[in-house]
């Protein structure tokens, strides 16, 4: 083993970086003496040789071995490691011992230091290590490793470092500074001011551990002490940045804005890049209200260290500030991502959620929040906020109540749990907490006023009183408590004193807004119209969108019949505050007055929405489902109502009206004797009881009800509407049209009345006046279905068919799956003989409904016009058997029995529909139809006669009849029947031609001409009509013209008689005029 004695620092390093050296594990330190010097063994390093090297070693291995083997005893331990070492050595590694001169290891040190200042962290400690593994006693090498381990933020290792040092040398200031400095890191402010106290007591004036002492005063909130240390550290070095932002940073704690900015200036402009100055302005500059000044600070701090999570948070803050919650947003991201678990952060980033409406987002970072810390009082409030903002008012109440539970008399947390109770209607528990909010702050002017409100809600109005006069004690000139002790007094019906009260304010500002809006609805409770409205129209002028004044002056104009207007200001009272529940229900009303039943409708279901406890909703609704025929719901709704106000009039009154609609008369009067009971004076009680009585036919009483109801209300049209009804069902029909003309006079725009009234007229087979009144009604409601369905059936009657085909469609457009309506308009198209779309119409009527007798019926009329009877006889039986006394479907069976020519059956089948509808003017014509076929002329004629009753316009009766008298050879009164058909249907070839065979008959030959010219134009294969024109042109002497009809007509027919007679009389006649021809020659 080779031994090597280093004492020099070159040595050292050379022999510890030469290429073939490998460091040996023994760390075994031991001490040796060489040339009078103090050595260390540092360890041992292998030296790797060469082959001859190697060569050399094995000859000496043998020879060693030999001259131990010879000489020596093996045994002798020394001899064997010797012999031991030489084979070892043939391997080509050598074993060499280092020894270090002990004093190498304070440069060592300095070596350390001075690498560290160049940027070599590694080399340095690497250095120091060494030199600790030379001296292990060097306190020197020890606190310098030391404060090297704590610039790498190496903690742990520099308090042991630090530890170490003063155990060697107690007195070491250095050591015990740095010690107190690691104490500080470490957050040990006790330990750390204990070491820079004793530091100071050594050195009073190192500058250095002032500034540190003044940065723990500061932690420890010991500010006067920290700013006595800065000061004298700043009065001699008055530029260090690091004490003056310490010592700013003490303003800041302080209070003393001003002071800090000088300190924070001054240190930014010795260092623009001072991060702990720029982080404390910023702060100082947001609390001043300085929002950009901060915002700057904050991003040049960010820009030279952009993960700082203070800064962000800082920022975000700011950015929070001034409304940019986008910006905010993502700075508290971005600090979450560098540190998840920030309080801060979270709670920052809640408060943002919330202010950007999204509680969802808020709840979550709060949780978490309250998971990591303990819970505060503000946070769980924040939170119960985010809760209120998804209505989650349960978990609201929790947190506050959690809060509460903190602090019994946290202000704002009872403040915001009043809140919740008030919204959800828990009016005493609110009560309860303005109480105790009272209690801490007797004087709280605003809680006094928001209790005040809630007494209001719950109409104690005495206890609102005693709080506003205690109000208007603390602030005796308050004009705003003046009108609101006014609308009190309002409450309380004490008008007087209110109408007292608002003069006081309005006396003092003639333009107290509440207070001119408040008189405004005085006056108008009171009716004074003329007084009300300059009031309203002051609030207007100088607000043209106060939606109260609105709604106020929209219920003025509905009192006094203004509807347009009403609407006017009552739509835009609703666009500015769409959920008013008084100009809602305003505006409803004013649409249930115009019959505007679906947005009358829409109204209410707002209402109701916003106040199911509504009992006028509930009727006004009831009232409004009655009118569309929604009997179910508008008795649902009635009943509500009752349910709230059992003695409601209004309610009983309407709901006894809807039993009598579905002929529920029992429950109908019990409710409408309920109501008169309670109030005598119900004009429509008395006139819907009377009713009732009209539909049970005991007429005497109804006609005393009614002339109850007149004599309470002598121009009531409705109660005069009644009365004509009753007149009507009596037969009265005369005295039912005065009642009614009299009527119309009270209300000219009833269509009710025009409709009852054409009603009549059509009864008395005034067709004209009749469809007058309901063209009439049409205008005033031209998408009322019963009318239009009415005035088809009219035109329908009259052979109108185009007219009422176009009712119907104006039907199905407005109601496109009424099953009445497609099977009229197939029968009307049936009539046309469209029956394409006939069967069209009926078939949709099927699918809609699969058991409508009518759609049957109307199918199987179809198939009995083009002769399918089977299918006819099918359809019409199984109508039959849906309905057993649908008349026209025993027409119908009688009409095809007669086409089969089964008379007497088809007879029967008549009289059996004659018997159920004695009115339906078909049955009528087909009987007499077939008596006209049988040759039963005098019965046939009463048929017609009776048919023409009922419908004097019916086209195919009226040809019917003609051709009676025709072949009763009562020309007169056919020629009557044809020029009534022929003025309303000019192109009736039949009719044309057989009022022209008339006029043959009679001799009037230009007539005959004319008709039977207009004949043959629409069908010049008639030889009929040929035969009689070439008659008359024989008659006129034009044999050539007559000649030509007649041989066209034998022509088409070769047998026809009469043309051969009349040409034989024509060729006798040229015989006879060539023979007089030759005589008159001779």
């Amino acid at each position: 083993m080779t031994i090597r004695y280093l004492a020099t620092l070159d040595a050292l390093r050379n022999e510890l970086v030469h290429p073939h050296y490998t460091k040996n594990v023994s760390e075994q330190l031991e001490d040796e003496s060489y040339k009078g010097q103090s050595y260390v063994k540092l360890g041992e390093i292998n030296l790797k040789h060469g082959i001859i090297w190697r060569i050399g070693q094995v000859i000496q291995a043998i020879a060693a071995t030999i001259f131990s083997v010879t000489i020596f005893p093996l045994f002798f331990r020394s001899y064997h490691c010797f012999v031991m070492h030489a084979w070892k050595q043939i391997s080509g590694l050598e074993i060499i011992s280092i020894y270090v001169l002990k004093s190498l290891s304070v440069q060592l040190v300095h070596a350390g230091s001075f690498a560290y200042e160049q940027g070599r962290v590694e080399e340095a400690l690497s250095d120091m290590n060494l030199a600790l593994k030379v001296d292990p006693s060097c306190a020197y090498a020890l606190q310098e490793r030391g404060a090297l381990h704590r610039r790498q933020n190496r903690i742990e290792e520099a308090l042991h470092d630090f530890n170490g040092a003063l155990r060697l040398e107690p007195g070491s200031i250095f050591a015990r500074k740095g010690r107190g400095d690691v104490f500080y890191q470490q957050g040990r402010l006790d330990e750390a001011l204990s070491d820079f106290n004793d530091v100071l007591e050594v050195d009073p004036h190192s500058i250095q551990t002032l500034e540190s002492r003044g940065y723990i005063y500061l932690q420890l909130n010991s500010l006067d002490d920290g700013l006595d240390d800065l000061n004298y550290v700043l009065s001699i070095n008055p530029q260090s940045i690091s004490a003056l932002q310490a010592r700013a940073e003490i303003y800041f704690k302080k209070g003393l804005f001003g002071a800090a900015l000088q300190d924070l200036d001054l240190a930014l402009s010795v260092d623009p890049h001072a991060m702990r100055a720029l982080e404390i302005r910023a702060e100082v500059f947001r609390l001043q209200g300085f929002i950009d000044a901060s915002l700057s600070d904050l991003n040049l701090f960010l820009t030279l260290k952009p993960e700082s999570v203070q800064a962000l948070i800082a920022r975000g803050d700011v950015f929070f500030l001034k409304g940019d919650l986008d910006s905010s947003l993502r700075d508290l991201n971005r600090a979450l991502e560098l540190q998840p678990n920030s309080a801060d952060a979270l709670k920052k980033r809640g408060a943002v959620y919330v202010q950007r409406q999204e509680p969802y987002l808020a709840i979550p970072d709060l949780t978490r929040l309250l998971d990591l810390n303990p819970p505060s009082i503000q946070t769980l409030q924040l939170r119960a906020k985010a809760y209120c903002m998804q209505e989650q008012h349960r978990e609201a109440l929790l947190d506050l109540d959690q809060a509460l539970h903190l602090d019994p008399n946290c202000i704002s947390a009872l403040r915001m749990r009043e809140e919740i109770y008030r919204w959800h209607e828990r009016l005493d528990d609110s009560l309860q907490d303005l109480t105790r909010i009272l209690n801490v702050e007797p004087h709280s002017v605003t809680d006094l006023r928001t209790r005040i409100g809630v007494y209001h809600r719950q109409e104690k109005f005495d206890e609102a009183l005693n709080d506003l006069n205690h109000l208007l004690e603390l602030v005796p000139g308050s004009i705003n408590d003046l009108a609101c002790r006014a609308r009190v007094y309002y409450q309380l019906g004490r008008l007087d004193n209110a109408l007292l009260d608002l003069n006081l304010v309005l006396n003092e500002n003639p333009y107290h807004l509440k207070a001119l809006l408040l008189r405004g609805e005085l006056y108008l409770s009171l009716g004074e119209f003329d007084r009300a409205k300059p009031d309203l129209n002051g609030v207007l002028v100088a607000m043209p969108n106060n939606w109260c004044a609105l709604e106020l002056k929209g219920e003025l104009y509905r009192q006094q019949g203004k509807f347009d207007k009403a609407l006017i200001a009552l739509n835009q009272a609703l666009q500015i505050k769409p959920n008013s529940i008084y100009a809602l229900h305003v505006r409803g009303e004013v649409y249930l007055l115009e019959e505007k039943w679906n947005k009358a409708l829409r109204d209410f279901n707002s209402v109701l929405e916003l106040n199911p406890h509504s009992s006028r909703g509930y009727e006004a609704r009831g009232e409004i489902y009655y009118r569309q025929g929604f009997y179910e719901e508008a008795l649902d709704d009635l009943t509500q109502a009752l349910e709230l106000d059992p003695h409601s009039t209004t309610a009983l009154e309407m709901r006894g009206e809807v039993y009598s609609r579905q002929r529920r008369f029992t429950q109908a009067l019990a409710d409408l004797n309920r109501a008169l009971a309670l109030e005598h004076g119900l004009v429509n009680a008395w006139r819907i009881r009377a009713e009732i009585y009209c539909v049970q036919n005991e007429y005497e009483q109804a006609l005393r009800d009614i002339n109850c109801s007149l004599g309470l209300e002598s121009d009531s049209a409705n109660a005069l509407w009644t009365r004509a009804m009753i007149y009507f069902r009596q037969g009265r029909l005369e005295e039912a049209l005065q009642d009614l003309d009299r009527a119309e006079e009270f209300d000219p725009h009833s269509v009710e009345i025009l409709r009852i009234r054409a009603e009549i007229y059509n009864e008395q087979g005034d067709i004209g006046k009749a469809l007058e009144d309901l063209n009439h009604a049409l205008d005033l409601a031209p998408d009322w279905t019963d009318l239009l369905r009415m005035r088809s059936e009219v035109y329908y009657a009259q052979d109108l068919f185009n007219e009422a085909l176009r009712d119907l469609d104006r039907i199905l457009e407005l109601e496109p799956h009424s099953v009445s309506a497609l099977c009229k308009r197939g029968e009307v198209y049936c009539r046309l003989g469209c029956f394409k779309e006939a069967f069209f119409d009926l078939n949709c009527a099927l699918e809609l409904k699969p058991s409508s007798a009518a759609a049957l019926r109307g199918r199987a009329e179809i198939y009995t016009m083009q002769n399918d009877f089977n299918e006819a006889l099918r359809d019409v039986n199984r109508a039959l058997e849906l309905n057993s006394e649908m008349a026209d479907a025993w027409r119908l069976l009688g009409e095809i029995h007669y086409k089969q020519n089964n008379f007497d059956e088809a007879l029967n089948k008549l009289n059996l529909a004659l018997s159920l509808d004695p009115k339906a003017f078909r049955s009528w014509g087909v009987r007499g139809e077939i008596y006209y076929r049988q040759g039963h002329l005098n019965e046939a004629l009463l048929d017609f006669n009776h048919a023409l009753t009922l419908a004097p316009q019916s086209i195919s009766v009226l040809q019917l009849r003609s051709e009676v008298f025709f072949h009763m050879r009562r020309f007169d009164d056919a020629l009557l029947d044809m020029n009534r058909l022929l003025k309303r249907v000019p192109n009736l070839t039949h009719t044309r031609l057989r009022r022209g065979e008339i006029y043959w008959r009679k001799g009037k030959l230009k007539r005959a001409l004319y008709d039977l010219n207009h004949a043959l134009a629409s069908a010049p294969g008639s030889t009929y009509a040929l035969q009689i024109r070439g008659d008359i042109y024989r008659r006129q002497g034009c044999f050539h013209k007559a000649l030509q009809d007649l041989n066209q007509a034998l022509e088409l027919d070769p047998n026809l008689a009469f043309a051969l007679e009349i040409k034989k009389k024509i060729q006798a006649s040229q015989e006879s005029g060539c023979e007089a021809s030759q005589v008159m020659q001779a």
